[in-house]
């Protein structure tokens, strides 16, 4: 089973509920953000784990605000809104910040139908929330106490390294066809090595 379908699984309906009554939107839009999301991260951590190894992946999870903990209290997710998470930003951390990160917001909030503010928000606050269900999942995954080892093998199993691939996808299958701007953005990112 994916990690989406075990988060999803595990939390999906009380972490839908919570980005409905925190941003105003819908269930398809709460779903879609998770569906969406929850890629990226991985891809976006295959990629960390590609350029420094797992102590850059372990660095990045410990870095980001939540940690399992925030998995019991997905009430508190707004926290991570007002930079009250602890960590630092986990768009920045995970995707670089930039052009990048405003790539990744511009094209979830194309993909479902919401301004980049919103898109943004969602990604605060999913972002650290799936980085701890990893955390969580590694450590029960891993046949040792190494919890690297069964965080490692989720990568392997669900991400293929290319965060800016699960972006351009995001793009390609919006809602309003083309991608225009954003389009050519990412295309010139993907097409610079990024």
């Amino acid at each position: 089973m994916s990690l989406l379908n075990e988060l999803l699984a595990e939390h999906g309906g009380e972490l839908t509920g919570v980005l409905k009554s925190q941003l105003g939107i819908d269930d398809a839009q709460a779903q879609g953000a998770i569906e969406s999301v929850t890629p990226m991260v991985l891809n976006g951590l295959k990629s960390q784990q590609e350029k420094g190894g797992m102590e850059a992946v372990s660095g990045l999870l410990s870095s980001v605000g939540g940690g399992e903990g925030l998995l019991s209290n997905l009430g508190g997710l707004s926290n991570m809104l007002g930079g009250s998470g602890g960590g630092q930003n986990p768009l920045e951390a995970l995707l670089g910040g930039g052009s990048v990160q405003s790539a990744a917001t511009n094209a979830l909030g194309q993909k479902l139908g919401l301004d980049g503010g919103k898109a943004g928000s969602i990604m605060m606050m999913l972002v650290p929330v799936i980085m701890g269900f990893l955390q969580k999942k590694g450590r029960e995954d891993a046949a040792t106490p190494d919890q690297a080892t069964g965080i490692t093998a989720i990568l392997d199993r669900d991400g293929d390294g290319n965060a800016l691939d699960d972006i351009a996808g995001m793009i390609l299958r919006s809602k309003t066809g083309g991608g225009g701007m954003l389009g050519s953005i990412v295309g010139g990112l993907l097409g610079g090595g990024r």
